[in-house]
């Protein structure tokens, strides 16, 4: 059983910043792509419907280009569905469609046909550079990758754990100035880092106060560098500056 929504709209959605409806075996990804696909069990119905009716009133309030971002062609799509699984999405300069989930990387063209792929277990987030490098995290080895647009491995960082470069179930997105933005889902922070995975900064800590994070599952960077990030276990979106500074 599947539902899809299709809408014709002037911007491309900016961030799987409502990832934090179904983080765990099932994840949202509304993305800044032209497709947004995910699996949603029947326990997340109640949130979805919910992220439905905001999604909608942003849309016609005039709000939405907050969360937007201009992209090669004027369609978005929205697919809800219970028989795929697809954990992100993500488009490059030329309007080539990555996906992540099934631990691996599936590469589209815009009308859905299918070019390449590659493997990357636990493959959970994925966006691309202003190169067009592949940037991609995975929930098992909990690091964060980055490929060629064809699957050539570049390079990569990270490790489990808590300290400083390590991870535990990391979601991404990349700025303009391929700045890595990364929400560290279990240690309740954001990590920044550079496009070579140099460590820049930290913020966040356990809590439910403004500008505290609990499981933050879902992070998107808007054309003027304010950060959105889904705080899943506080069922809400909180933005920040790029140092950390709660807006």
């Amino acid at each position: 059983m599947s539902l899809r929504l299709y809408k014709q709209y002037k911007y491309t959605i900016l961030g799987d910043i409502i990832m934090f409806l179904g983080c765990h075996s099932s994840v949202v990804s509304l993305a800044r792509t032209s497709t947004f696909i995910t699996e949603i069990p029947e326990a997340n119905m109640n949130k979805t419907r919910l992220c439905i009716v905001v999604f909608v009133l942003l849309l016609f309030s005039g709000a939405m280009p907050l969360f937007a971002q201009r992209m090669p062609q004027d369609n978005w799509y929205l697919a809800i569905s219970w028989t795929q699984t697809v954990t992100d999405v993500a488009v490059d300069s030329t309007g080539t469609v990555y996906t992540t989930g099934g631990n691996q990387v599936q590469v589209f063209k815009q009308d859905g046909t299918f070019i390449r792929k590659w493997s990357l277990s636990g493959a959970l987030s994925i966006a691309v550079g202003t190169n067009d490098e592949v940037y991609v995290s995975s929930s098992t080895s909990n690091r964060i990758y980055v490929f060629s647009t064809a699957g050539t491995p570049l390079r990569q960082w990270g490790s489990t754990g808590s300290e400083t470069n390590q991870f535990s179930s990391p979601r991404i997105d990349v700025w303009t100035n391929d700045l890595v933005f990364v929400a560290d889902y279990n240690n309740d922070r954001i990590q920044v880092f550079d496009s070579m995975g140099n460590f820049v900064r930290t913020w966040g800590s356990y809590g439910s106060a403004p500008g505290e994070l609990d499981s933050p599952c879902a992070i998107a960077v808007d054309l003027d560098g304010l950060v959105y990030v889904g705080d899943y276990g506080n069922d809400r979106i909180q933005v920040f500056q790029q140092d950390g500074t709660y807006v």
